[in-house]
């Protein structure tokens, strides 16, 4: 069967703006002209992609399955045009990204220069996901590549280690718990917790990691940014988690204490990349995630050198701490 890849261009920008004029506009090219060709798509295929409605159109479940594969046909589309460029230009392309909001806000700004600095004409989008979002981007084509930090997740994509990324305990320097050099996540329960509004993986994995202790997860502020996180726990209002990484950076201008999990999930915690196939991927997406690996490796080092575990011995695990400032 013969595909016009005009036709399935037409078909996924209707599918994504849910109206056949807007995807018309999208596609260069009016609305009647665009309905022929829907209908001449329909035709060959034998079955509709698309319900007509009054109040625009919809995905019939032929349509579904023709909008995921529609997007991966586009795509390596777009990849072989990129590697033909290759030959006669420097590397460039177009890469898009799915992560959440730590490794973009932590992590690739760094790379990124270095990427972009190497590739002049390179555009790269990022957008910010959930775990799940992000897997799903990329299984549906709509990123290149993803990064996430549960790679059970990931299930069908091709696995990159990329970098260790545990998370800590941050107290307020007159906290109870400030004296200690680990602990426990149960521990920390006794106290009440400063949250985020939109991190929503995170404050679901620790909710139900208290619940699996049958502790309650003391969440009494919830606010947008990590900086503001912080100067929540500076002001004492609460104690929080977060990426030791980003704890560390705002520990350097900020009355706040960093303190390292004695718990598995929090010192083994590591960011995966992951992608559909390595044997599909072009030049410029596999440049950059190379770039990505060599970073986080060298950060791996590093990290290591100057772990709190390194540098101080913890002390014996504390199961339960009381202090005059708990909840």
């Amino acid at each position: 069967m013969h595909f016009d890849l005009i036709d399935i261009e037409l078909f996924v920008n209707i599918a994504e703006t849910m109206s056949l004029t807007r995807g018309a506009e999208r596609s260069h090219m009016s609305a009647p002209a665009a309905s022929a060709r829907i209908k001449t798509l329909e035709s060959r295929l034998g079955t509709s992609v698309l319900y007509r409605t009054t109040r625009g159109v919809a995905l019939s479940p032929a349509g579904h399955a023709f909008l995921r594969r529609g997007r991966l046909m586009l795509q390596q589309a777009e990849f072989l045009a990129g590697d033909l460029q290759e030959h006669t230009r420097s590397v460039r392309g177009h890469v898009r990204i799915a992560a959440g909001k730590t490794t973009i806000s932590e992590y690739l700004p760094a790379v990124l220069r270095a990427y972009l600095a190497k590739n002049p004409d390179a555009i790269v989008d990022v957008h910010s996901q959930s775990g799940k979002d992000t897997v799903r981007a990329v299984q549906e084509g709509s990123a290149d590549v993803g990064i996430v930090t549960n790679k059970s997740l990931a299930e069908g994509l091709e696995l990159l280690p990329f970098r260790r990324d545990p998370v800590v305990l941050v107290t307020s320097q007159f906290h109870p718990l400030s004296c200690h050099q680990s602990l426990d996540f149960e521990a920390s329960l006794e106290y009440n917790y400063v949250g985020y509004l939109e991190d929503t993986t995170c404050q679901t994995f620790l909710q139900k990691t208290a619940d699996s202790l049958n502790k309650e997860l003391k969440t009494r502020v919830n606010v947008s940014t990590y900086e503001t996180v912080c100067r929540m726990v500076e002001d004492d209002i609460g104690v929080s988690i977060m990426a030791e990484s980003i704890a560390r950076r705002h520990a350097e201008t900020m009355a706040i204490k960093v303190i390292p999990l004695n718990d598995e999930w929090a010192r083994l915690r590591t960011s995966t990349i992951c992608v559909r196939s390595l044997k599909l991927i072009p030049a410029p997406v596999m440049q950059l995630i190379e770039m990505l690996r060599a970073d986080g490796a060298s950060k791996f080092e590093q990290s290591f050198k100057r772990s709190s575990f390194q540098d101080n011995p913890p002390a014996p695990r504390i199961a339960s701490v009381k202090g005059s400032t708990k909840s």
